[in-house]
Order: structure tokens, then sequence, then C-alpha cells
């Protein structure tokens, strides 16, 4: 069945997906051994408008630092990077980076 996938074009070369179980493999140490530590700062928040994750999901991020702002930008998780939607997010990203928000504080 395999070979039949693959000789038909379904499934990639059997290296390409053995490369791919690597790289998920590698990617699913490096998630099970990270520990973040606490922000001591701001963290712009900047979330897809529509569906996606819901405001607990979003929350779950005041574990991480000291204080977070959230902002809506157009589109969804698979939108929100297309052409109309991501000037829309650059521009809020401006905004902020030319008021000065989130800037380092001096301890």
């Amino acid at each position: 069945l395999f070979e039949q996938a693959e000789s038909n074009d379904i499934l990639p070369p059997q290296a390409q997906l053995e490369s791919l179980l690597n790289v998920f493999k590698s990617n699913l140490r490096a998630l099970t051994s990270y520990a973040p530590e606490m922000y001591d700062g701001q963290l712009q928040l900047f979330r897809a408008a529509e569906g996606g994750a819901d405001s607990d999901a979003a929350m779950a991020w005041d574990s991480f630092a000291e204080e977070v702002v959230t902002y809506s930008v157009p589109g969804n998780h698979y939108t929100l990077m297309t052409n109309t939607n991501v000037r829309a997010l650059a521009a809020l990203i401006k905004t902020h980076l030319d008021q000065g928000v989130g800037e380092s504080r001096v301890s």
C-alpha cells in the first residue's frame, strides 16, 4: 500500500517522510524540555479576529509576562498572512514601534 501511494505521488518519497519524522521528533523534544521564564515587561499579542484561539487561550500568556496587551487583526489563522491582512498587521506593529510601546526597561 505504501509503495502504491508513493508511486502514485500520494505520499512523498520515503526519504522525505523520514526527514519530516526527524523534524517532528526534534520539535517534540524541544517542546517537552522547554521551560519559559517570566518576562518582566509588556507582551504585545496580535490575534486573528476570525475564529481560532479563544480568550482563555490568549490569557494563558498572562503566566509568562507581567502585562499582556491583546490586539485583534483581520483574518483567521490561515489568512492572517495574506496580502491585505498582513498589511494591516504590519501597520499595527509599525504604529506601536513608532510609539515606543514595549521598549526595554532599564534596571
